[in-house]
């Protein structure tokens, strides 16, 4: 593992403790699985955030900056995260998304003020295009 891939480990880790503490350590995937689940590469320097399934590379996003991989990284798994507590917590009528983004946006918000702040216009924009549906 490279250096920027052992510090981006050691600031991920220290995110998601204030999202979810535990004993153990968060850690990433540097190497493909092709299972539809993210890794991260680092070469010529730049952070690489690639999606596989399958043999197929279903995305890839790159940057030099450490700190919009990580963005990247805790706003995919709290995504995921807002999509469980919802389903555990289903409210029928009400837009999914309500519950799934406002439970995203609190989990942002214990892992970085600026992150939460990112996420939130990153909502707002995907609210602009798709507004909530609530069914009676």
């Amino acid at each position: 593992m490279t250096d920027e891939l052992e510090q981006l480990q050691i600031d991920y880790n220290a995110l998601c403790q204030r999202i979810e503490p535990h004993d153990g350590k968060y850690t990433f995937s540097t190497e493909r699985e092709d299972v539809g689940a993210p890794h991260v590469e680092f070469e010529n320097g730049l952070y690489h955030y690639v999606v596989t399934e399958r043999g197929l590379e279903l995305s890839r996003r790159s940057t030099a900056d450490a700190v919009e991989i990580l963005y990247w990284m805790i706003k995919d798994m709290t995504f995921w995260m807002g999509v469980a507590h919802e389903f555990e917590n289903r409210v029928e009528g009400p837009d999914v998304r309500r519950m799934i983004f406002a439970h995203w946006v609190e989990l942002m918000e214990k892992a970085d003020q600026a992150m939460a702040d990112r996420l939130r216009l990153d909502i707002a924009e995907i609210l602009s295009q798709n507004p909530f549906v609530d069914h009676a």
